[in-house]
């Protein structure tokens, strides 16, 4: 009489046993999870770099003041008026742009202007940014960025 382990679909000799089966796939699957792990955790190290360059290469770090408007924002296309703001650099000298936008009373930007200048590492210097009064215009925010 054959015992309970001896008999099977494939006899004695051509049975793969539970535990070398369960054993083998838990390996195999170890493996890919290891292979899919270091594909995605590279990945996002590539993406998490990419899109923190300028930190790495150490840009400029802008700070924008409360900017002040010298003439009227609301007018024809005949005018003008200029908007003035410090900006300081807490970062390394590089580029900075100064973007100046007249914008409506639903958040709707009008019109956008913007300058480029190199700020040194500490400097704060002053701009003076000469815009179009607009009829429709509510206000201006003014906002700075590296490069």
């Amino acid at each position: 009489m054959l015992s309970r382990h001896e008999t099977g679909r494939f006899g004695r000799r051509g049975r793969i046993g539970a535990s070398n089966f369960l054993s083998s796939a838990m390996h195999l699957q170890t493996v890919a999870l290891r292979r899919t792990l270091l594909r995605d955790i590279a990945g996002g190290c590539t993406v998490a770099l990419a899109g923190c360059a300028e930190v790495l290469r150490g840009g400029p770090d802008p700070d924008v003041g409360q900017p002040e408007l010298r003439g009227s924002l609301i007018g024809d296309s005949t005018d003008t008026a200029t908007v003035i703001v410090d900006v300081e650099n807490r970062g390394p000298t590089g580029d900075v742009r100064i973007i100046a936008e007249v914008v409506n009373h639903n958040e709707t930007v009008l019109d956008s202007y913007e300058r480029i200048a190199e700020i040194q590492g500490g400097e704060t210097r002053t701009f003076e940014i000469d815009i179009t009064p607009r009829a429709d215009a509510a206000t201006v925010t003014v906002r700075a960025t590296s490069g």
